[in-house]
């Protein structure tokens, strides 16, 4: 692809960014420096382009409005028709307080140029909500939910219209729109809307046959978080990875301590609130102060046949985070052989990094974390030949 001569890998890439597919156009520059051969004018106007876009992005996604702006204003001078370019102005305005009507325009005038384009479409929704044109917007979003695979703009779809839901909780259509779009993301079992919506007739089978009735008696729903229905006993691994988990709710109540569901866990319980995972691990997530103090009430504590592992405790541990063990079981993978003495089951706290300072700190602190996890694991190969 790359030999293909300098003037048709010059249109593939311009293809490429208009079809916005910005790491296509990235790999073929990329490949084609590595040719011992001079690069053109050209394909060097595009590589420019590349990595600026890539600035460009990088500040939005970081909150550095002003490093993105001057970056786009430059690139507006050569490149106003460039897709990437065109939206994180749009995106940049819409943050510095656009009108609604002006919002409503200017997404109307890329769609001209980039149809269909996913982003767009849910701008100019959003213009329509802050215009009170809800009609509008929400066909828009049926649109969307039809084609779009852009999972940013379904997820944020999603939440608009859990908002809805809540401000008219009796709204049919918004919860057929509100799963539709749960589809679209690719969420598994989700309700059937005539459980949501009881009172309404059900379609006719057409076979004739009576459908079953699938209305639950209160019996079968879930006590608390994670207990499972009457019909499923927990496996002894769920009753001791729950009571773990009950010992760290009881912990923090008595030292207000907050923490939340995390990761699968907090997708389980949010989805049917039953523990299903019949050997899975369970995870919260607490900031650093809140896990300090956690360790601190713990130590207070003495709780007998408990322990905490963390690389704090164990020079061996391999993760930035803190698991409540239990020391009278065993959980024991073998791709963690390397990793301590202890092997109890346990639940994870994981935890949440606080905000940093800058672009540069974030990064230092996440490649500390990576290289420091890298190289615990690295230390098990030896330990373990």
């Amino acid at each position: 692809m790359i030999d293909i001569g300098d003037s048709e890998l010059y249109a593939v890439i311009l293809l490429a960014f208009h079809e916005q597919h910005l790491a296509w156009a990235g790999k073929l520059l990329k490949a084609r420096k590595a040719l011992n051969r001079p690069i053109t004018d050209e394909l060097t106007a595009m590589d420019s382009l590349y990595q600026e876009i890539k600035k460009a992005v990088s500040a939005y996604e970081c909150e550095e409005n002003a490093i993105c702006r001057q970056t786009v204003d430059a690139l507006l001078v050569q490149y106003p028709e460039n897709p990437f370019v065109y939206k994180l102005d749009l995106k940049l305005r819409v943050r510095a307080g656009i009108a609604p009507d002006a919002l409503y325009e200017a997404a109307e005038q890329g769609l001209s140029l980039f149809p269909e384009d996913s982003e767009l479409l849910y701008l100019k929704a959003e213009a329509c909500f802050k215009r009170k044109d809800h009609s509008e917007a929400l066909e828009i979003y049926e649109h969307l939910s039809g084609f779009s695979n852009h999972g940013l703009v379904l997820t944020q779809m999603r939440e608009t219209l859990e908002r809805l839901i809540s401000e008219s909780p009796d709204e049919y259509a918004l919860y057929e729109l509100w799963l539709k779009i749960r589809k679209q993301l690719g969420e598994e079992e989700l309700p059937d809307i005539r459980e949501l919506f009881p009172e309404k007739e059900a379609p006719a089978d057409p076979s004739g046959e009576v459908p079953e009735n699938t209305e639950e008696t209160d019996a079968a729903f879930v006590q608390t978080v994670y207990e499972t229905e009457e019909t499923h006993e927990l496996t002894e691994i769920q009753k001791k990875r729950y009571q773990l988990l009950s010992e760290v709710a009881d912990i923090c109540e008595a030292n207000h301590i907050k923490y939340s569901l995390f990761g699968k866990t907090l997708w389980q319980a949010a989805k049917n609130g039953l523990y299903s995972d019949e050997n899975g691990e369970l995870t919260i997530a607490m900031l650093p102060d809140d896990c300090q103090r956690f360790t601190e009430a713990f130590a207070r504590e003495k709780r007998s046949n408990r322990y905490l592992d963390s690389m704090y405790e164990n020079p061996w541990f391999h993760r930035f985070c803190v698991r409540y063990c239990d020391s009278e079981s065993l959980d024991f993978p073998v791709e963690r052989s390397g990793c301590g003495d202890q092997f109890g089951l346990f639940i994870t706290i994981e935890i949440l990094r606080s905000a940093s300072r800058s672009k540069l700190e974030n990064q230092f602190n996440q490649m500390l974390e990576n290289g420091w996890e890298s190289s615990l694991i690295m230390k098990w190969l030896p330990k373990n030949a």
